[in-house]
């Protein structure tokens, strides 16, 4: 559903634009505009591409590949206490 919402809330900034936009339409402009978004959607799968292959053809693990696709999302899901001795000197998983 999210997924969803982020496509929905693209078209509506397109309509809106284009409704805004004070150009003379012509049968090659109004053409141009879904090759537009066509050549949008691939130079952003060419990221994703390249951020899955950096991984591939470099030293650093999945950890390019994560921080191309998800960037700062979730820097760190899980407290620092959980795997090391907290300052009491117990705890957690390694400790």
């Amino acid at each position: 559903l999210r997924r969803v919402g982020r496509v929905i809330q693209g078209l509506i900034v397109l309509v809106w634009s284009l409704v805004l936009l004070d150009v003379e339409w012509t049968p090659l402009k109004a053409a141009l505009v879904p090759v537009m978004v066509i050549g949008g959607g691939l130079i952003f799968s060419a990221g994703v591409g390249v951020g899955g292959g950096v991984p591939v053809l470099g030293a650093g693990g999945s950890g390019g590949a994560h921080a191309v696709t998800y960037g700062g999302e979730h820097p760190l899901p899980v407290p620092p206490g959980v795997f090391c001795a907290g300052p009491g000197g117990g705890g957690g998983v390694r400790g």
